[in-house]
């Protein structure tokens, strides 16, 4: 076995999906099935285009190295829309992991994440402890 961190470091807002405003950004990121980093509908982040959301967050996993086993990172990222379709731009990913992928390199994987106004960018690293 052997134990590695995903430490999500942060989304970049190209575009914040508010045309008059600063987004309201909200997100879940899930590693194996687990959530490490949450923001709610409820309570998002105001960021404007060109900002960045710094997230920290992280999680311990075991793995084996046998074939076919997997990390999987998931999870979404959304802006909320009070405006006038009430519909909230969101896109996710799911990322399988196989233990020839970067595991333990530190080498920052990177998401891309786009729905109409919103594109931003999830920066995270697996790395080996």
């Amino acid at each position: 076995m052997a134990n590695y961190k995903v430490t999500f470091v942060d989304i970049e807002v190209i575009k914040d999906g508010d045309p008059l405003d600063k987004g309201e950004i909200y997100w879940s990121f899930k590693v194996d099935g687990t959530t490490v980093s949450t923001r709610s509908v409820g309570n998002p982040v105001k960021v404007g285009s060109g900002g960045t959301i710094t997230l920290g967050q992280s999680a311990n996993v075991s793995k084996t190295s046998a074939a076919g086993v997997m990390l999987v990172v998931s999870g979404s990222v959304s802006e909320k829309d009070s405006g006038l379709s009430g519909k909230d731009e969101s896109d996710s990913f799911t990322r399988n992991h196989s233990s020839g992928d970067a595991w333990g390199t530190t080498t920052p994987q990177v998401i891309r994440l786009t729905d109409r106004n919103l594109d931003v960018t999830l920066n995270y690293i697996v790395a080996a402890v």
